[in-house]
């Protein structure tokens, strides 16, 4: 089938259905956002058959995606990209766009008694998608009419959708293979999302693993006698997770919006074997009785006040069921971790002591990884994308499996069986492999995987994604120092790649620099600044400058100053093109 996205409509202004129309005006598409007219409880002003009034909701979506922090648009320009309206009055209007991208509310009855709807306004050439967190996609197709179910499936973003990469694209019996690989290429090429295919089962892969995650984190704080704090400490930054850990997540995400997605999950996995996991603890649902539901109602496992003028971070106290000063996690184990820089190696090096956080840490994460395995061919078909998912929904630096390969998978397979549980079938189809784990790299950096079969398949690199370290195995290195390197990425155009720590710009990048300019002017078209480390750098290596002015070198501090400058403006007054491509901490120098 042939498909080609010029216009696109959101249906539902909420906070996510915003963003998305938000996003998409970002990546250049012009958005129809629409929502339902105001009912006549909603208290709104003005002239109920104007269409100030009637378009009330949508419009309130829009400014709060304009208001929204971190911000929603990549420019303000951007909100000319979007037109409101509501589902009385401008359905006809549906007849112009190529895709429509559905955000209602996570009711079935909801969605479907909504594609019913709009399904007489489409173009017959229209793709319709639900953006739901888990409900079945083949339920949903069934209120389309037949002739439009191949260009039906589910398009599962992550909130903000300007920032977390993870585009779950689910498909239902019917859905054409032409359709879903159009909308795969546009995710990733047009969206700049990272796009995996999950099966249509509830949670879809980020949020079952995600969802067991944060159940197995609250169990075990319950039942071993964690604070929120010390919760927080050890599934954090420690082991490779987001600043905010699991419990700060919870509420930044909403209490009410996690323990719907794991109540939905509970309803209808009733296969998983760890049903009863996913029902929410006892003190969870009071606190959403309680409105409790984290920073969007003022409190939930944290809560901020001002006191004497100043912002003060208060505490659950999970015995009193009130609110007490925050207290800092006392774990030596975790403070000597942080000295090492591998996650990998950290993870291990705290799973494997002896104290009481390395117990705790034992326990979650050693359900966490067979919870993965045995959800292999149920929510994917390949381990790949399940890491991917985990990854780019939930801001992991490791995956699941790749989390196994981290601890050694003999050493947690056998661990495992010390302790008189199930070693998974995929678990032992990696050990029966001569590298005895899930990934492994040949002599040309090809990335492979075991697969079900237990043999092993070459990782796919995303289309218009560059591996930088699989062009230099292969030749593609041109000039390397210790803090960078010059890549020929093909097409002519060379790549400046930072790799000192942090990315931090020293004298060997600002060398480089130098470098890459008087090359790209001899042999290249261009040159692209760009690298895949974890932030794209930190700005000037300031440990030397501090180093230097203790030393009252102010001499030497000023050379770098200046050798910094003609750096940048070498590059900045070359005939060949330089672009750069930041990401992640993009502070100081290296903004």
């Amino acid at each position: 089938m042939e498909v080609s996205i010029e216009r696109a409509a959101v249906i539902g202004a909420g906070v996510m259905g915003a963003a998305l129309a938000a996003h998409l005006a970002n990546a250049g598409v012009p958005a129809l956002l629409l929502d339902i007219l105001p009912p006549e409880d909603a208290g709104v002003e003005g002239d109920p058959a104007s269409p100030g009034y009637r378009n009330t909701f949508a419009a309130r979506g829009l400014e709060n995606a304009v208001r929204s922090r971190p911000a929603a648009f990549f420019s303000k320009a951007g909100v000319r990209r979007i037109t409101v309206g509501n589902l009385e009055d401008d359905l006809d209007q549906l007849g112009d766009v190529d895709w429509v991208l559905e955000a209602v509310v996570e009711r079935l009855d909801v969605k479907k008694a909504l594609f019913e709807k709009i399904a007489p306004y489409l173009k017959d050439t229209a793709i319709v998608t639900t953006n739901t967190s888990g409900l079945s996609i083949e339920e949903m197709a069934g209120a389309l009419p037949d002739s439009r179910r191949p260009r039906f499936l589910g398009t599962h973003f992550f909130n903000p959708p300007r920032y977390l990469r993870l585009l779950e694209l689910v498909p239902h019996s019917g859905t054409d293979a032409g359709v879903f690989a159009a909308m795969e290429s546009f995710g990733e090429e047009i969206m700049g999302k990272g796009v995996v295919t999950a099966k249509d089962t509830p949670g879809f892969i980020a949020n079952r693993i995600g969802c067991h995650w944060m159940m197995v984190v609250m169990r075990a704080m319950l039942e071993d006698g964690f604070t929120i704090e010390e919760v927080d400490a050890l599934t954090g930054p420690a082991i490779g997770r987001p600043k905010s850990a699991t419990l700060r997540t919870a509420d930044l995400v909403g209490i009410d919006v996690f323990v719907h997605a794991s109540n939905t999950i509970y309803e209808r996995a009733t296969g998983d074997e760890d049903l009863a996991l996913f029902k929410p603890p006892d003190i969870v649902e009071r606190m959403v009785a309680d409105g409790r539901l984290g920073g969007k109602t003022g409190g939930g496992f944290y809560k901020k006040i001002k006191k004497d003028g100043r912002s003060e971070i208060l505490t659950l106290d999970l015995d009193t069921y009130e609110y007490r000063e925050k207290q800092r996690a006392k774990f030596p184990s975790i403070d000597m971790a942080k000295t090492v820089e591998d996650v990998g190696e950290r993870t291990k090096q705290l799973v494997k002591g002896k104290d009481r956080a390395a117990q705790f840490l034992w326990r979650v994460t050693s359900e966490m990884l067979v919870y993965s395995a045995n959800r292999l061919g149920e929510i994917a078909d390949d381990i790949v994308a399940i890491d991917r998912a985990i990854k780019w929904g939930y801001g992991w630096e490791l995956g699941p499996f790749e989390t196994w390969d981290a601890l050694g998978v003999e050493y947690v397979a056998g661990r495992l069986e010390e302790e008189g549980r199930e070693v998974p079938d995929i678990v032992k189809n990696a050990l029966e492999t001569p590298e005895r784990s899930f990934y492994t790299r040949d002599e040309r950096y090809h990335r492979f995987y075991v697969n079900t079969g237990g043999s092993r398949t070459e990782v796919g690199v995303p289309p218009a994604t560059i591996d930088l370290e699989q062009v230099k195995a292969t030749g593609g290195l041109v000039k390397k120092n210790a803090s960078a390197s010059l890549v020929d990425i093909g097409l002519g155009i060379l790549c400046l790649e930072f790799h000192s720590k942090m990315n931090a710009i020293g004298p060997d990048i600002i060398s480089m620099i130098h470098t890459a300019v008087r090359e790209t002017e001899q042999n290249y078209a261009g040159l692209v600044i760009g690298n895949q480390g974890k932030n794209f750098s930190v700005g000037a290596n300031i440990m030397l400058l501090l180093l230097e002015a203790q030393e009252m070198n102010w001499e030497e501090i000023d050379l770098m100053v200046r050798g910094f400058q003609r750096a940048t403006l070498a590059m900045k007054y070359r005939r060949r093109p330089v672009v750069a491509a930041p990401f992640g901490m993009t502070l100081a120098g290296g903004c």
